[in-house]
């Protein structure tokens, strides 16, 4: 892959910079200029459909009245106890006096005689007829003679009454009144008033009483003139509109059940091309908590009008981004003529230090900032190269893990209790063995000795604690604990007696090591001054660890109870007698690992 120049970098960088503000500038633009829109279609569609509401509740509230009337009326009661169709709709017929004459002042304004259907069609300002149908306490539906003038007309009268036997099924699930709709098989949308008839006495659902008549038209189109507002009304797969296009009509019934199927609140919206004009789609379910086949008001807002005032205010935002995008280029070659030297000289010292260099430096050249910071590397490097000696070095007289907190400042003079396993090493004989030796070989003999029990005691998750003469000794949970410290251990010291074993084949001395393991609470921490510290571990579990260290015969490895108590079985143990340990004033039990 190639790479790129300090100087290029920079230059890309500021092109970048300035195409990053320009598209977020863009974005911002899109998402303001789009939630205004929204906002501003959103109060439309709110207003609209409270204006639907409102002029519905004033058209309907009248013929609601009479409905919960007739429902109370004695006469229909009684016939609907009675089942028989004729005298069900001839005490409907009875009763329709009864219900347009309730009151004294209603008597003084109203002429007797006159039909809740003659009413409502004042009420509703059509000359199309309202049509009254009745369902029995079985949600069927009881038909009338066909000449009767409660009937609907005769081209929908099939399909219509089809729908509305079908609301019989949720005659049961609604209180005392709701709305339906119904959609016959040619012309507009009818609403129906469904209205519960039950015994006063019980409480026993008798029937219901199914008010229909076809929806006007007039509300949509004045709305859509004065606000330039499509509209319509979604129901059973098929939206019916005077304002909304007949070509975009089919399409748009099929998406708004899509959409409408995770809504929220009973609302919604999505975005929908006309005629390739984006517009944006709100809905709203009109007969909330009915159980009948839900209906919705569907309003289109074109969006062309925000397209265009977002597209003028794009092609600014691009003309002036280009601009900036040609100073920021000037600039930045001048910048980066000036940065591009002593960076690249910094970057190739960088590379150098990062090899193990330690003697590179970088030419300081002014006082500005580059050259302040060609100096802080300098310096840096003198202070690493220190740092470097400084680690080897304690790397080398103290254990690599003690070397690293102590690097990080997190010893100090001080103790803490720890739970810990302590293992000594020790080689047997080695006073005898070194007799007669130059000093040179006795070294030799340690270094080769000690250098693979080293690494595997770092194997086993141990720390070395010291040397002292021909013994090694080791820690397991200090400073840090790695879980099973006890398994680490004994696992620890059956591989140096295998490494010891391995070493003795090519050794020109024959070494034989006892090993001593104990358990316990121990003191773990700083000891020395201020000047000079040494982290070890106190306490007379150290003790009784060098003390079975110093029973072990050639070969052996000796354990406490507490160490064999968390080994789980899972080696060769062999208990010995208890003895009596120097030091210690009661007998220690003991025990010796055979095998794995």
């Amino acid at each position: 892959m190639m790479q790129l120049s300090f100087r290029v970098k920079l230059l890309l960088s500021m092109m970048a910079l300035v195409g990053g503000i320009t598209s977020g500038t863009l974005f911002v633009t899109h998402q303001k200029v789009t939630a205004t829109y929204q906002k501003l279609f959103q109060q439309q569609f709110e207003s609209q459909v409270d204006h639907f509401y409102s002029q519905q509740e004033l058209r309907l509230a009248p013929l609601k009245e009479d409905c919960v009337a007739l429902a109370h009326s004695d006469g229909l009661i009684k016939a609907l106890q009675t089942n028989i169709v004729e005298e069900v709709y001839q005490a409907a017929n009875a009763s329709v006096e009864e219900v347009r004459l309730r009151t004294p002042a209603e008597r003084s304004k109203k002429r007797r005689g006159d039909s809740i259907l003659a009413e409502g069609n004042k009420i509703l300002g059509t000359e199309k007829k309202l049509y009254l149908r009745i369902l029995n306490a079985h949600g069927l539906l009881l038909h009338p003679k066909p000449q009767d003038a409660f009937s609907p007309a005769a081209s929908n009268r099939k399909g219509i009454e089809q729908q509305l036997q079908a609301m019989g099924e949720f005659m049961y699930e609604f209180d005392l009144q709701q709305m339906g709709y119904l959609a016959p098989s040619s012309g507009e949308l009818h609403e129906v008033i469904a209205t519960k008839v039950s015994d006063p006495e019980t409480g026993e659902t008798l029937g219901a009483i199914l008010l229909g008549f076809p929806i006007r038209d007039f509300d949509e189109k004045t709305l859509s003139d004065v606000s330039q507002i499509k509209s319509g009304i979604w129901f059973n797969d098929k939206l019916y509109s005077q304002t909304i296009p007949t070509n975009s009509q089919v399409e748009l019934a099929k998406q708004v059940p899509l959409e409408a199927f995770d809504m929220q609140n009973g609302r919604d919206s999505f975005n929908y091309d006309i005629a390739g004009v984006p517009h944006r789609v709100f809905f709203r379910l009109l007969n909330p908590n009915s159980p009948f086949p839900p209906a919705y008001q569907v309003s289109l807002y074109s969006l062309a009008g925000a397209v265009k005032n977002e597209k003028d205010l794009r092609a600014w935002i691009l003309v002036f981004s280009g601009a900036a995008l040609c100073a920021a280029f000037f600039f930045s070659l001048l910048l980066s003529h000036g940065f591009s030297t002593p960076i690249r000289n910094l970057v190739m010292a960088t590379r150098e230090v990062r090899g193990g260099n330690f003697q590179v430096r970088v030419p300081v050249r002014g006082e500005n900032e580059i050259g302040e910071l060609a100096g802080s590397f300098n310096q840096m490097v003198e202070d690493l190269a220190l740092k470097e000696k400084y680690h080897n070095v304690l790397n080398m007289v103290t254990d690599k893990q003690v070397a690293e907190e102590l690097i990080h400042g997190s010893f100090a003079l001080g103790g803490e209790a720890r739970q810990v396993t302590v293992l000594f090493c020790d080689i047997r004989g080695f006073t005898k063995l070194a007799d007669g030796m130059s000093p040179e070989k006795i070294i030799q003999l340690l270094n080769e000795h000690f250098t693979p029990l080293t690494r595997i005691v770092y194997e086993h998750n141990g720390v070395v604690d010291k040397f002292v003469g021909d013994m090694l000794m080791a820690i397991f949970g200090a400073p840090k604990s790695y879980g099973p410290d006890a398994m680490n251990a004994v696992s620890c010291a059956l591989k140096l007696m295998d490494e010891r074993r391995r070493l003795n084949k090519t050794s020109e001395m024959q070494v034989e090591m006892g090993i001593g393991i104990a358990t316990g609470r121990v003191v773990a921490g700083c000891v020395g001054s201020a000047d000079r510290l040494n982290y070890t571990v106190l306490g007379n579990r150290v003790n009784l660890a060098s003390r079975l260290c110093a029973l072990a015969l050639p070969g052996q490895i000796l354990l406490d109870s507490a160490t064999q108590a968390y080994l789980d079985g899972k080696f060769g143990i062999v208990p010995l007698e208890p003895v009596v340990l120097k030091g210690l004033a009661e007998k220690v039990e003991v025990f010796k690992v055979v095998d794995v």
